[in-house]
């Protein structure tokens, strides 16, 4: 949010900050809001707070400014739903499923958790009961772990002390150092597993997918009945994972162009 903004109608200012806040690499703070849109401070204080309220920005990590939040993250993905290369991600999803065998979904981070946006079922009897719309804890989720592994350890030690790391299932890592030491390890290595943490007896991986200027955007995974695939045997799966994780990056980047 580097460059000043000419004076701008009251109509549009939700619009304009909205904007510049998905638009800005650094969390926006009130003072950035008030130097660059030349508002007065309970101006820009109302402002941040009626698009915090209805999900449309949330605040960072650090509660030292503001991002984009699910609503408008799910904007986004209805937006490049709707353009041309909609059916485009739809098969590369689908095709992703057929080639490992199990079910494979999209998500996205709403708050203290990950929310499925897109999903393809496996064709197997035996599934687990995940439909789109449905939210897993981020720190017992593959998917959770590659948002969390996003932010840094500064950012990481408070929220981790200040939330509640349920058990919700035999291996969920509800110590905040053991779950930093592995969070740790997701962000060196690209992605994110689940053992048995958010479901028994479902083993996970995810990576991400990033927009065009290289942040997270969402999350490509896959989970399967532990009965059916040990989690070594879908580490086997990873490069298939990011491959399509890459080319529906690609395909947002198109749509985002259109």
């Amino acid at each position: 949010m580097a460059e000043q903004l000419p004076t701008i109608s009251g109509n549009l200012r939700l619009l304009v900050l909205l904007e510049r806040i998905c638009a800005s690499e650094t969390p926006v703070t009130a003072a950035d809001v008030m130097a660059e849109m030349d508002l007065p401070k309970p101006t820009a204080h109302r402002l941040l707070s009626t698009l915090e309220t209805e999900g449309f920005i949330r605040r960072n990590a650090d509660g030292r400014g503001y991002i984009s939040g699910f609503r408008m993250q799910r904007l986004a993905a209805g937006m490049v739903a709707t353009m041309r290369h909609r059916a485009a991600v739809s098969l590369v999803l689908r095709d992703l499923s057929e080639e490992i065998g199990e079910t494979c979904n999209i998500a996205q981070r709403d708050g203290d958790a990950v929310v499925y946006i897109d999903r393809v079922e496996t064709k197997w009897p035996l599934q687990i009961a995940l439909p789109v719309g449905s939210r897993i804890p981020l720190h017992c989720s593959a998917a959770g772990k590659v948002w969390l592994a996003s932010l840094d350890d500064d950012q990481l030690r408070p929220l981790l002390t200040c939330s509640d790391l349920e058990r919700r299932a035999p291996n969920t890592i509800t110590d905040p150092e053991r779950l930093l030491d592995e969070l740790r390890l997701t962000r060196a290595r690209g992605w994110g597993e689940d053992n048995e943490e958010a479901i028994e007896g479902m083993v996970a991986l995810a990576v991400p997918i990033t927009d065009g200027q290289g942040r997270l955007y969402a999350t490509l995974s896959f989970h399967a009945p532990k009965l059916r695939m040990t989690l070594d045997r879908a580490r086997g799966h990873l490069h298939l994972l990011q491959r399509r994780a890459s080319e529906i990056s690609h395909l947002f980047l198109q749509g985002s162009a259109t």
